[in-house]
């Protein structure tokens, strides 16, 4: 039985990890197909500020997502935190000014905050807790991938790479 939950539920939350690690360092790819120039990050310190302020909140918010995800579920709390920070992925490639980008890395932080803790509950409710430690719960932080795209000429340069509609290839790390 332990093994059909696995089947089922690593696979999907690897997964979502990994979509969770693209948002992380999607910055640094949209920084080199133009967003200095679309956001005007050059000035002072506004690149190092978009990449630093993700994780104050992250590491803030994980406490209380504990809370939450016993009061609502981890059913309920876990597909409300993806389509969540979908929405504010897919916000990120509207914005026109950097403090508007700033705003959506402060809620993309306070989102993902509650999803590692979340997986491990879900595992938890679902796995007798001597066989939790056997368990691959490798597979969620090693689900990196790498994401490669080409610049459309149709697209803004900073809104193609946080559209997750525009075309990807996807490839595994190496």
């Amino acid at each position: 039985m332990v093994r059909k939950l696995d089947l089922r539920l690593l696979p999907v939350l690897a997964t979502i990890y990994a979509f969770a690690l693209i948002d992380r360092v999607n910055l640094p790819n949209a920084r080199i197909a133009g967003m200095d120039e679309d956001l005007q990050l050059s000035v002072g310190e506004r690149y190092s500020l978009l990449s630093m302020i993700f994780f104050v909140p992250y590491i803030i918010f994980q406490f209380p997502a504990n809370i939450i995800i016993r009061k609502l579920g981890a059913a309920l709390w876990l597909s409300s935190l993806v389509v969540c920070w979908g929405v504010v992925s897919i916000g990120m490639g509207f914005t026109t000014k950097w403090d508007q980008l700033l705003g959506c890395r402060v809620l993309l932080g306070i989102l993902e905050a509650g999803y590692y803790p979340g997986c491990i509950f879900l595992l938890r409710l679902s796995h007798p807790s001597a066989w939790l430690c056997r368990r691959p719960l490798t597979c969620l932080p090693a689900a990196g991938i790498f994401v490669s795209k080409s610049k459309s000429a149709s697209v803004p340069s900073t809104s193609s790479l946080f559209s997750p509609l525009d075309s990807q290839t996807f490839s595994p790390m190496a």
